[in-house]
């Protein structure tokens, strides 16, 4: 909002100021908008509402007078503030844009860590979707009528059944630009009362919650079976519905009593995907809900993006003390181009610029004991120092590039056919060889194309590898026995054999995550990465102080005793999931090991060190 000189008088941050925006009353929706501001403390508790609304086209622009004083402001905020006023009676509001200096970085500093507060206190949070063309208005209809009925199929709107008009509005209404905006999450998640606005029609938030679980609930369930004739109008309103996820999600978050750690890096992971026009306001915009970041990273706009995603990643990992964060470096599903910042970050900060949401992960094992806590990290020179010891080395890679549709079977025995070719594998004489970690190789190889479980489960009276196997064997058998017809997924029983289909959804997980990749080790192990597209041989595997998992890391200098890396992914790696590198080497005079021989046949005859020497924990810098 462009401001003349002398509007904004400082505000004392030490007294929790505040400025509030009263909107004098009009008759006529087309008459200018008139306000003033006034400054107020916080601590006094003013009566005010709060407008939660998308700023828009920045070229749009309109003109309100503040104070007696024009002020340019974006045309939609002025539209919002024309529906919203009163005919007979001023409006006291709190408006970002206007209550807040946006030419004085300080004073943004020193503002927004007050947001949260202010839409906790505000009487209503008032939410602006935008004028009502574009089927708005009868979207908003739709979504009332909808509340009424409780359903799609039982749905009336002026005694009609649902039809592709009232969808095709339902759906204009939940792809506005409101719902994929950042800053409104946190208004929404913490507003006592909040109201939704489409031109003249209005709706509670509490009942557009409700309304939209119904509306996932029928979506995924039989009651859309029953529409007839509506089918891809339905699936462009479900692609809509999506759209609102976030605010559900939002809504939800105040139920929440516990919020550890943890539970703040996946908020402000899982938000990551909307949109913000400042890159540093994907982590400033939500601060209000993440209690412990808040205490440790202040909003700052002096700070260039690179150096908030740097702080705010560092402050998660000592706040989580683990390296739990790491779980998302490299999870970039899809790369909006208008939020995308040109910077240079370390390989181990998060970009919370693009949406770094993470895919599901079937990595549940972790690698010694438990869930780690690890030594208080350093931060210098944008270098996170930890500690770490060396592991193993890949010696060849294998990229997972396409989907896989685990029910056609002919499609999925020529992939099997690839992987054991990759493994080079000799089927069968050496599939119940001695692997390095102990098991047989059989077990190794089809326990890692899933990452180590069909299932996130770490604990339990099974452990996930022996959960795992009891689930391969239907899976394995319709694999290798292609007559078994009755194993084939149109026949009766295949419902019955349940096991089947967990590992092949499991499967079918592995083959769809983010760049992923299958390996193997110069010490004979077998392993499963993703989330970075430049896995490659000579990569270093490494255990890292707080880690879940053994990482990939890259030498800077690509020589053995640089202590500088780059954190390229985390792995699974068959066989020392469970602390089984920090255990004796198993012994050479079993059965199992007798087998040795064919083993090394299997790896192009070359002797395999399966001795496992463990280095000692030294310090190494991830850059």
């Amino acid at each position: 909002m462009a401001a003349s000189n002398g509007l904004y008088s400082p505000l004392d941050a030490s007294k929790r100021e505040i400025r509030l925006l009263s909107i004098l009353p009009a008759l006529e929706l087309d008459t200018p908008v008139q306000c003033y501001l006034k400054t107020v403390s916080l601590d006094d508790s003013p009566e005010y509402e709060a407008i939660s609304w998308c700023w828009g086209d920045a070229s749009d622009l309109a003109e309100i007078s503040v104070n007696g004083t024009k002020l340019t402001c974006r045309r939609n905020l002025e539209v919002a503030l024309r529906h919203f006023r009163k005919e007979g009676s001023a409006r006291t509001m709190w408006v970002d844009a206007a209550c807040i200096n946006q030419n004085d970085s300080d004073e943004k500093s020193k503002q927004i860590p007050f947001m949260g507060e202010i839409y906790r206190q505000a009487r209503c949070v008032r939410v602006w979707l935008g004028e009502g063309g574009e089927d708005g208005e009868e979207g908003v209809n739709v979504m009332n009528s909808l509340l009424e009925s409780g359903n799609l199929t039982d749905f009336r709107l002026d005694g009609q059944c649902i039809n592709k008009q009232h969808i095709r509005a339902a759906a204009s209404l939940s792809n506005r630009p409101w719902w994929d905006r950042f800053w409104v999450l946190q208004e929404v998640a913490l507003a006592r009362q909040c109201t939704l606005r489409c031109g003249k029609a209005v709706f509670h938030g509490v009942d557009f919650e409700r309304l939209m679980l119904n509306l996932v609930s029928d979506y995924t369930g039989d009651r859309l079976d029953q529409i007839q004739g509506l089918r891809r109008e339905m699936n462009s309103f479900g692609t809509a519905l999506k759209q609102t996820s976030g605010y559900l999600y939002a809504m939800a978050l105040e139920k929440e009593e516990h919020r550890s750690p943890i539970f703040e890096v996946d908020i402000l992971v899982g938000f990551s995907k909307h949109k913000a026009s400042d890159a540093r306001d994907k982590v400033y915009g939500c601060l209000g809900l993440l209690p412990r970041l808040s205490k440790v990273i202040t909003p700052n706009y002096k700070l260039s993006v690179e150096e908030v995603h740097i702080l705010t990643t560092f402050a998660l990992i000592t706040l989580c003390g683990s390296l739990y964060p790491f779980k998302f470096l490299g999870r970039s599903i899809e790369c909006r181009s208008s939020d995308i910042v040109s910077m240079r970050l370390p390989s181990w900060t998060l970009d919370f610029s693009q949406n770094c949401d993470r895919l599901q992960t079937t990595f549940s094992c972790m690698t010694s004991n438990g869930f780690p806590w690890m030594k208080q990290p350093k931060l210098n020179d944008n270098f996170l120092i930890l500690k770490g010891m060396t592991f193993d080395e890949v010696v060849s890679c294998h990229r997972l590039d396409e989907a896989l549709d685990w029910r056609s079977s002919s499609y999925v025995r020529s992939r099997y056919s690839e992987w054991c070719s990759y493994f080079e594998l000799v089927m069968p004489m050496n599939w119940h060889a001695a692997y390095v970690g102990g098991d047989t190789i059989e077990k190794a190889f089809w326990t890692t194309l899933v990452g180590g479980s069909t299932e996130n489960h770490c604990y339990g009276s099974q452990s996930p590898q022996e959960l795992l196997y009891a689930d391969v064997g239907p899976f394995r058998e319709w694999i290798q026995t292609p007559e078994l017809t009755y194993l084939a997924p149109s026949s009766p029983e295949w419902r019955e054999v349940w096991r089947t289909e967990k590992y092949g959804e499991a499967l079918e997980r592995t083959m769809d995550m983010f760049n992923a990749y299958l390996f193997t080790t110069r010490r004979g192990y077998f392993g499963l990465s993703f989330g970075n597209n430049d896995l490659r041989v000579g990569d270093q595997l490494y255990f890292l102080d707080g880690g879940l998992m053994p990482y990939a890391l890259r030498s800077v200098e690509d020589k053995q005793d640089n202590e500088e890396f780059n954190i390229i992914c985390e792995c699974y790696v068959h066989g020392v999931m469970h602390g089984e590198a920090f255990k004796p080497p198993p012994d050479f005079s079993s059965q199992q090991w007798k087998r040795h021989e064919l083993r090394r046949k299997v790896f192009g005859g070359q002797p395999l060190d399966t001795t496992l020497p463990i280095g000692p924990w030294k310090d190494i810098s991830l850059c």
